[in-house]
């Protein structure tokens, strides 16, 4: 009997042993997740690929910063609603701030800017522009609400003009795209084929659509993406035939008016 006690007590203190020396790991010992032959454990609570990204050389070139422009001069809080948008992205590496320009304000080491509408009535509306159009200049984006249209020159949009829509939409054309524009010509569609369904587009401020000015940029595409020019302080001297030609008698639309002859389309317009 004594020595059955005795064996069962040095069985209990054996299994207690075992537990506070860990032989109950796996063969090979136990390794926390994304540890092996290349480094060492993440920290608890970490994935690998966290703790990989934070250590990372060049983690600062994958940020982008943004900023949220807007006039706060006059305690209005419409600006909120774009700051939250972006305040909270799904994007990895995004970051967004608010920037008031009736204070002291720099568009230095950000990457976009969102101006928003109430830039347009401000105090400082001119500054603002100035410093968003040398900002695009120096490489820099700018996203723009439909509102801006007018607060920019045409020119520094890409355009020829802008015209009001009618109506909605829905029997749009869309031209062949390339890789790099597909995807977004993609969500286009899709945008303005659902929205009929949830929504009744005939109540919808539609605003207007820009008429671009498509033979300077596909002129100017390949070399710029050679690195051939400037981006900026372009100049375009378009040569075409006459427009209108044939359609009233005009003196300037005469032959000898116009061979080996060169004029500016209307000039006094």
């Amino acid at each position: 009997m004594f020595l059955k006690r005795t064996a069962a007590i040095l069985l209990c203190i054996c299994f207690i042993l075992a537990v506070f020396t860990g032989c109950g790991e796996q063969p090979g010992g136990h390794k926390s997740p994304g540890e092996g032959e290349g480094g060492p454990a993440a920290p608890d609570g970490q994935l690998p690929a966290e703790e990989a990204a934070l250590t990372s050389e060049t983690a600062e070139e994958n940020v982008l910063r943004a900023a949220v422009l807007y006039d706060g001069s006059d305690g209005s809080a419409a600006w909120q609603d774009l700051y939250s948008r972006l305040e909270q992205p799904l994007l990895l590496g995004f970051t967004a701030e608010a920037v008031d320009i009736s204070g002291e304000w720099s568009l230095e080491g950000y990457d976009i800017v969102y101006p928003h509408e109430s830039i347009a009535g401000s105090a400082h509306a001119e500054e603002a522009r100035s410093a968003i159009v040398e900002f695009v200049a120096g490489g820099g984006s700018a996203f723009l609400d439909n509102d801006l249209y007018g607060f920019f020159d045409a020119e520094f949009l890409g355009a020829e003009g802008f015209s009001p829509l009618d109506a909605y939409p829905s029997d749009a054309e869309w031209p062949d795209a390339g890789e790099d524009l597909a995807e977004m010509q993609r969500i286009m569609r899709a945008y303005l084929e659902l929205l009929p369904q949830y929504a009744d587009v005939s109540a919808l401020e539609l605003g207007v659509a820009m008429d671009c000015s498509t033979a300077v940029p596909l002129a100017l595409v390949p070399a710029l993406e050679r690195g051939y020019i400037e981006q900026a302080g372009i100049i375009a001297n378009c040569a075409s035939g006459v427009t209108g030609a044939g359609r009233k008698p005009a003196q300037n639309n005469h032959y000898p008016e116009l061979n080996e002859s060169f004029t500016a389309y209307k000039v006094a317009a």
